[in-house]
This record gives structure tokens, sequence and C-alpha cells, in this order.
């Protein structure tokens, strides 16, 4: 093994200072160990760093840097946030589930305010299994049912029973005097109308109010009467005292005067729960409300006899008896609240004729 010295203009580093000789060797040129990591630089300690002249050193070829290539960024996908808005309502359609505009803000966007046509087919849907009188009934708790998707699931459903009003048979068969110029007749007018063929089901009704509609008073700029409850009576006709007699309680509690007339003169009973209406405008000190409760509507005495005129004839006023009968439990109720109604109890007892209980004579004699 031949060793050559090596001198101070032959150090690698200006910091290194060895204190004894060091001689390069052929061990200098050996590579190193196969456990040496991968990519982890490395330097040799041979000839190239001892030596002015190095001696040339083969190259690994596991020192070859491996160029890595990025992943490809993925194609993005669509969510249920580009779905369009009809094909939204068909899932909440088909899912029957009353949560499904919890999903995201998109789809309580898309649900929030629906066309009346898909409210009606929502609300007929998710009342299939009910009894037909049953069907709008339910609906009318929900606060989205309003006239327009009332009238809808009643077209809607008359299209699947097989109902033809009889106002469209007449425009399908009217003859051409009576159609638009626009229009040309094809078929020529049978002499007598064609019968119509059976329904399949009966018709949609309404058994019993909903309660929603009476709960809220109304404000200052909203009518006395909800054009939905003017609506329900006139076409559907339901029972006034559903309920045991709640909408009329309800309008009593709210002091709503119009509506309270309305129901009366709709057949709406104050004996309902024990005369619970009228002890109601009791506890409220209402005495207008109480007339109202107690007293005939105006008008509903007045009646014609045959034969008058109706410019010259007069109407003839025919007595007609209180609605309630005033007795002594209803005056021991306004005089026994923390702060008696002088005013109600002068209405029972002296214009009434109502006698007060004698306990509470003698305990008003105490005090």
């Amino acid at each position: 093994m031949i060793s050559a010295p090596v001198g101070m203009a032959g150090l690698g580093s200006p910091f290194s200072t060895p204190r004894a000789q060091r001689f390069a060797s052929s061990l200098d040129a050996v590579s190193p160990s196969l456990s040496t990591p991968l990519f982890r630089p490395r330097t040799p300690l041979g000839p190239s760093l001892l030596n002015s002249s190095p001696v040339a050193v083969k190259a690994d070829p596991r020192d070859t840097p491996v160029y890595i290539a990025p992943k490809p960024k993925a194609a993005p996908t669509a969510s249920i946030n580009d779905l369009a808005v009809e094909i939204i309502q068909d899932i909440h359609l088909l899912a029957g589930n009353p949560h499904f505009p919890a999903v995201n803000q998109h789809v309580h966007n898309c649900l929030t305010s629906p066309s009346p046509t898909y409210a009606a087919a929502y609300m007929l849907h998710l009342y299939r299994d009910c009894h037909t009188r049953d069907i709008l009934t339910s609906a009318l708790r929900h606060r989205i049912v309003d006239i327009a998707v009332a009238e809808e699931m009643r077209r809607l459903w008359n299209n699947r029973r097989g109902y033809v009003p009889s106002h469209q048979s007449y425009l399908d068969t009217a003859s051409p005097r009576t159609r638009s110029p626009s229009r040309t007749p094809t078929v020529s007018v049978p002499s007598t109308p064609e019968k119509q063929p059976k329904p399949s089901r009966p018709a949609l009704s309404v058994h019993r109010l909903p309660r929603r509609i009476f709960r809220h008073r109304p404000g200052p700029q909203d009518p006395a009467i909800a054009p939905i409850i003017k609506f329900l009576f006139e076409r559907y006709d339901p029972p006034v005292n559903s309920g045991q007699g709640y909408a009329l309680q309800r309008s009593v509690l709210n002091a709503n005067y119009e509506l309270v007339e309305y129901l009366l003169r709709r057949g709406a009973d104050t004996m309902i729960k024990d005369r619970l209406a009228i002890i109601l405008a009791i506890r409220a000190k209402d005495l207008r409300m109480i007339k109202l409760l107690v007293e005939p509507l105006p008008g509903a005495g007045t009646f014609k006899e045959e034969g008058d005129s109706p410019t010259t004839s007069r109407g003839k006023k025919r007595k007609i008896i209180d609605r309630v009968k005033i007795d002594s439990k209803l005056v021991r109720e306004a005089m026994s609240a923390t702060d008696p109604c002088e005013e109600i109890i002068h209405y029972f007892v002296n214009e009434k004729g109502a006698m007060p209980p004698l306990n509470e004579i003698m305990a008003l004699g105490r005090d």
C-alpha cells in the first residue's frame, strides 16, 4: 500500500487542525456501505478532500434523485347544490320526509316558498293513505296550505277521481255562437248533453276547523276575519262547533268581535263546555263581548209578511229571547273575581234579572 504525506495546503477545511500527520490510503476510495440511506447526502473521505489531485470515484447509481410527480387533482363532482329546483322537489316528494328541507341551505331555499301546484301535490301524496274526508282536513293544519293551495288540491283531486265540472263540459260542447270568434268549432253540438261518468272517489271535504287559523290575534293591518275562514265556510261549510267550540272560545279570548259575530251567525253555540265562552268574557271584564254572546244579533228578528212590497213595507220585528239565560252561577262568577266589574254585575242583576247567590250578598254586607 502506497501512502503519500499530506501538507497543510491540502486540508479540506481551514477550521480543522489535526494533531498527527495523516496519510491518504486506497481505502478512502471504497464506496459506503449499503446500509446508508438512499437520499442522505454523502461526502466521501477520500483524496478529494485530502489530496490536491483528487482520485476519480465512481458515482453510485442510487444517488440519482428520484422525481415524484404530484397526483393529478380530482375532477369536480356534482353535488345536491347543482340540482335544479324541479329535481329537488321530486326527491322531496318521493322521500316523504318532512325534515328533508333541513339538509342544507340550498334545499331549504328551494322548498321554502314552492308553487301552489307542488304544495298541493305534496299534501295529496303525504295523506294518500287517509280517508277522503281527512285529506284536506289534515292538510289545513300546515301553514303552507292557504287558499291557493287548497284550490289546487281540489283541482288535482278532481282530475284524479275523474270529475268534470259542469261549466267545463259546457265549454267543451258549446255552440259556435257562444264560442269566441278565434276558435272554430269542429264538432256539432248534440241535442242532449252527454252524461258525465261517475267519479271514482268522493270529493274533498272539511269536517273539522283547523285551530291555527283562529289561534293568533289579527294585527292592525290584517282583516278581522281571515280570508281562509270565509273561504272554508263558503266552499266546504265545516261544522262551526267542531273541536268543542274552539273557534268561538278562541275568538272571545282574542276580543275579535267581528269574527265572534260571524261565527254566531254561522250557528256557533255558546252553551258548549258549560258556557265557557261567556265565562272567558267575564274574566276578561269585556261587557261588550258578553252582550254579543248573550243577546240576539242585530236583524235576527226582522221578517216580512207575504205580499208586502220591499220598497214600501217596513220590517216587522219578532221578539227573540236571549241566546243564553243568565243565572246565579254566572253572577257568582262575576262577583268572585279578584277585582269585580260592577258594570257586568249590574248588567246581570238589573237588566237580565238574575238573582245573585245569598252567600255572595251576605259577603258583600259584611264588607
